[in-house]
């Protein structure tokens, strides 16, 4: 079934694209601070800036077009809609902040990226490749 994406699919890809922003700007902003303090935090009022799994989880889309969390709340239609109407009213400035901040945040993950590679051996350098490709599991 590989017809025309409908408006419905974008949306949900451009949801997922800002999510995955969204996790890497978390990270890199845990990196960052990391270096910035290196000492550890003990209070307990300190929450990491690295998302969660939970965190993760939570931000993906169902096949609505609302988050998988509020989907296992079992709303109602009423609520569905709502919810959707609220992140297309948001969407705009998702978009733009994405825009304006993914170009420099993709390389950042490169220079990252290339970083962590000079580490790795010729061996697992090539291992890394074919996961990335998909042809080789990641376990």
């Amino acid at each position: 079934m590989s017809g025309p994406l409908t408006l419905r699919h974008v949306r949900v890809q451009g949801i997922a694209v800002l999510g995955a922003v969204f996790i890497a700007g978390a990270l890199a902003g845990a990196a960052i601070e990391h270096v910035r303090r290196p000492a550890a935090r003990t209070d307990t009022a300190y929450v990491s800036p690295v998302p969660t799994e939970r965190v993760v989880e939570n931000m993906k889309m169902a096949g609505t077009g609302v988050p998988v969390l509020y989907e296992s709340l079992q709303l109602t239609p009423e609520q569905r809609t709502r919810i959707r109407t609220i992140m297309d009213a948001n969407r705009p400035r998702t978009d733009a902040l994405l825009h304006e901040t993914w170009p420099q945040l993709r390389a950042l993950l490169a220079s990252v990226q290339r970083q962590v590679e000079q580490v790795l051996t010729p061996e697992q350098r090539a291992r890394l490749s074919d996961m990335r490709r998909g042809t080789l599991p990641i376990k």
